[in-house]
């Protein structure tokens, strides 16, 4: 099952959206239970300007890896571009407001660079 993943990524990473689509679709109904494939959907949708398909899609990979800090990340980002409380994949919304990013924050490279 790793061929096609790797295959996939190769894909997805020099633009080839379509091909690398049609391998993670391929490798998630193979093995609806492997992670790797659904997060490799959520990332050509993210790829593509499709934030609501790709939460849906980080949002599928928790269900099957709680634990998989690639769907963990990228699911919480995608929710805060969505906006507090968004949850487009049809469920209750999160009443808890997330936060907006303050001016005063600073981003990792001036961090790195002490500016």
């Amino acid at each position: 099952m790793i061929e096609p993943l790797l295959q996939a990524e190769r894909l997805l990473l020099v633009g080839l959206l379509d091909q690398a689509e049609a391998l993670y679709e391929r490798t998630a109904a193979a093995d609806p239970r492997n992670a790797m494939a659904v997060m490799g959907l959520a990332r050509v949708a993210v790829a593509r300007g499709d934030d609501s398909a790709a939460y849906g899609f980080a949002s599928r990979a928790l269900e099957i890896d709680p634990k998989n800090a690639a769907a963990v990340g990228l699911e919480a980002r995608l929710r805060e571009l969505l906006g507090a409380g968004a949850v487009p994949t049809g469920g209750p919304p999160d009443p808890t407001p997330i936060p907006p990013a303050t001016p005063t924050r600073r981003g990792l490279l001036r961090r790195v660079l002490g500016r």
